[in-house]
């Protein structure tokens, strides 16, 4: 190999080295930045956030910690979805792009940890009566044999079945769920 090629190979490698290491650069300072998802914080999303209200189908699961959200239309996923609001005023989900507000996937839950909320309503003072709520079984009203696989369904699928609401607050593709209720009785709310 001559000097020139090899001056020539030596300038080409300095010129990717170099660009490598500013995109690495600029790579570790956005994801440290608050410009990152993950990085924002629960108190930014609810003062800057949208308000959204969600409907409750009842919960997943729960334990001394917390409980998982059901909802009704509005998902929590890997992927990015869309928000939109329904013609009840209820937020959902969609995987088309319908303007307004997104979540990213790994950034968001459905869980709920009794550590970040207040007790506020006037049946559920505390964990003990809300998971004493929890473990009443479900009535099942006009009942129908035809329909006994939704029957089955719904046992696996939830471990509590009930109407409410949720509200959540929605900012730069995170969201922060801001109050909890049972039917039309505020039970949780964000400290």
């Amino acid at each position: 190999m001559s000097l020139q090629a090899k001056k020539t190979l030596t300038k080409i490698m300095t010129a990717v080295f170099a660009v490598l290491l500013t995109i690495g650069t600029a790579l570790i300072v956005y994801l440290n930045s608050p410009l990152h998802p993950a990085n924002i914080s629960d108190e930014v999303i609810i003062e800057k956030g949208t308000e959204y209200e969600v409907k409750l189908k009842g919960i997943s699961g729960y334990n001394e910690t917390g409980f998982c959200l059901v909802t009704d239309g509005f998902y929590f996923s890997k992927e990015k979805l869309f928000v939109y609001t329904d013609d009840e005023g209820f937020a959902k989900t969609t995987d088309r792009d319908e303007g307004g507000a997104y979540l990213l996937g790994g950034y968001n839950s459905a869980d709920v940890l009794y550590e970040n909320y207040n007790f506020c309503g006037e049946q559920y003072k505390n964990r003990q009566e809300l998971e004493a709520f929890f473990e009443a079984p479900d009535r099942i009203y006009d009942f129908d044999i035809n329909n006994l696989s939704y029957y089955i369904s719904d046992i696996i699928n939830y471990k509590k079945q009930f109407t409410g609401s949720a509200t959540l607050k929605i900012y730069k593709g995170r969201c922060v769920i801001t109050s909890v209720s049972v039917g039309d009785a505020k039970v949780l709310e964000i400290k």
